[in-house]
């Protein structure tokens, strides 16, 4: 099927009479990059509406108005036509977010669930048949053709993941975001670009229902009880959950929430992000009967869940499986409308979750590959269970994190184990810099959307999309990193510059081929991106380096020029200022 050809097409663009806000910007961005890629302009009509054309009138010699509908090939943008004779506006088969793309005849068809199907569609068609790449927020492959041909279609895609968060702090451009099928809270989406999976708060909720600076002093016992006080360490403590006051004062708090948050799908209760749970005799009695501190936990969430499910169907409670509520409880069961998110923390990241026995001590005693164990237990007993998994180093954001190998088995494995939802946590911290950070999203995004994806094409496309010139290099690179990690090779999230996974060996070696890819760019910008990579083996080599060494005043020289060049204003270094300080000695221009 051509659809244009010499900068024209015969093709008009017929969108929906009650089309979303989505689909009218999926039309438009249709129309927008068929004209980059082809230099043609394509007409948008209403569904319905007459569609004219200008002919020569043989008799009178002039133009006049012909009424030209059925022979003309149009491009179906949302359930029109083939979708509703097909009885598809049910979207029984495509949820929320699926879709079909279809040639019947002489038309194409882009069909989709609601909100984000149809806008999936006009993407998934582009990247697919077209050629279109987003790679990141700065860099896309938009290719042009004189002939853009397509073959017969019949490509259905329905999600696997209802929630896709591959989160960088620095990055939440709405364009990506949708144009990579994503759909998380941390986002700039919009209702243009069909919403998102919507949370308030996101997560680690308990100090946001009742803080302590205000309650502590005159309701202590809301609180926790720890050795028989009830204690407020620091400011750092967690909710008495059998306390009926406190039960009661977090139902008004979610109804509050949903008042001023109306377009909210998920609402977080949650406990704070440090221990201190609650042993009073009440709470000890639930959790010792449920074997899991996540006995009394649920058992609150549940009592919220029941509290809003009449009123409020369509919005959900989700609740922390994290450190000491990662087990199951014995007895209790989700309620329908709670979402468990479970925490992968404590595992080893150099290897896939279900190959490894390294999994690191935690204060709730995780023993050896019990993520895998806690995956499949709670897959048995809720029906949306959620993950919330680390692809970043969260000492030291810059360092060498050899992880993309298991990024493909870990998001199949849960996939498979019927995990709804994964939460990709990665740059939190750092203004504009990880290492490898927008490769990594990237990568995350297409598993998220295809977890079967070929991911060593996707790896390709990126380098070669962005690095140009130097991709070859950046590739040596690339594999050299993950080379890395041999069977004993274990790595956590909590990893610092004398980890013995990163040589002396692989830093000089890295570096070399990394000043070769520098000498392969074939563009500033590239060229930017390559020093950019660079800076994760500086700072290595720095943190390494003696300060009497008399090379190091020239590389942190060089290191501090290429910071403020790319644009970085922070870093992330997870020790004491006075070790950071060590690590960059006179840096102190460019570190906070």
């Amino acid at each position: 099927m051509i659809i244009a050809q010499n900068k024209e097409t015969q093709f008009k663009i017929i969108r929906a009479s009650d089309a979303s806000a989505a689909e009218i910007h999926a039309v438009e961005e249709l129309q927008n990059f068929l004209h980059k890629i082809t230099g043609a302009y394509f007409q948008i009509y209403l569904e319905g509406e007459p569609i004219y054309l200008q002919a020569a009138d043989p008799q009178n010699g002039y133009e006049s108005v012909l009424l030209y509908t059925e022979c003309t090939p149009k491009i179906f943008v949302g359930d029109i036509d083939f979708g509703k004779r097909n009885n598809w506006e049910k979207k029984q088969d495509l949820g929320n977010e699926g879709f079909s793309l279809q040639t019947k005849g002489d038309n194409l068809y882009l069909i989709g669930g609601r909100p984000r199907g149809v806008i999936y569609a006009v993407y998934s068609f582009l990247e697919k048949y077209c050629g279109c790449r987003w790679f990141n927020d700065e860099v896309s492959l938009i290719p042009t053709r004189v002939t853009l041909e397509i073959p017969f279609i019949n490509d259905t895609q329905v999600p696997m993941l209802e929630y896709r968060e591959p989160y960088y702090a620095a990055y939440p451009t709405a364009d990506w975001h949708v144009r990579n099928k994503c759909n998380g809270d941390a986002t700039l989406l919009s209702q243009e670009h069909g919403g998102k999976v919507k949370y308030f708060p996101f997560v680690h909720s308990f100090n946001e229902i009742l803080d302590p600076k205000e309650y502590f002093s005159v309701h202590p016992e809301y609180f926790s009880e720890i050795n028989g006080v009830r204690a407020c360490p620091e400011g750092r403590t967690q909710l008495c959950l059998t306390n009926p006051e406190v039960l009661a004062i977090a139902k008004a708090k979610v109804r509050e929430w949903i008042h001023k948050n109306p377009d909210v799908s998920i609402i977080s209760i949650s406990q704070n992000d440090w221990f201190n749970f609650c042993t009073c005799e009440k709470c000890r009695a639930i959790d010792e009967s449920e074997g899991s501190h996540m006995g009394t936990m649920l058992n609150f969430v549940n009592a919220i869940a029941d509290d809003i499910a009449e009123e409020y169907p369509n919005i959900s409670i989700d609740t922390l499986a994290y450190q000491y509520t990662r087990t199951p409880p014995k007895t209790l069961r989700p309620r329908k409308n709670v979402i468990i998110r479970l925490c992968s923390i404590e595992c080893c990241f150099a290897h896939p979750f279900t190959e490894c026995d390294g999994s690191f001590a935690s204060e709730n005693g995780s023993s050896k590959n019990s993520f895998v164990n806690d995956v499949l237990e709670w897959a048995k007993i809720c029906d949306r269970l959620y993950v919330w998994d680390y692809v970043v180093n969260f000492n030291h954001n810059i360092l060498p994190h050899p992880n993309f190998g298991v990024l493909q088995k870990n998001i199949q494995f849960l996939a498979k184990n019927h995990v709804k939802g994964i939460f990709e946590q990665g740059n939190s911290f750092v203004g504009k810099y990880g290492e490898f950070d927008l490769l990594k999203r990237y990568v995350l995004a297409k598993l998220l959307w295809n977890p079967y994806c070929d991911m060593d094409t996707v790896v390709n496309e990126y380098l070669v999309g962005v690095y140009g010139g130097a991709a070859a290099e950046v590739r040596k690179y690339y594999d050299m990193l993950q080379n890395l990690v041999k069977s004993d090779t274990h790595i956590n999230i909590f990893e610092n510059p004398d980890a013995p996974y990163i040589t002396d060996e692989f830093l000089q070696d890295a570096d070399a081929c990394l000043a070769r890819a520098e000498r392969a760019a074939d563009n500033e910008e590239r060229l930017g991106y390559v020093k950019a990579l660079r800076l994760s083996i500086q700072y290595s080599q720095l943190s390494r380096m003696p300060v009497s060494n008399p090379e190091r005043k020239k590389l942190l020289d060089t290191f501090a020029h290429e910071i403020k060049a790319a644009g970085i204003e922070t870093f992330y270094c997870r020790q004491p200022m006075d070790k950071a300080l060590q690590i960059l000695s006179d840096g102190k221009n460019i570190i906070k």
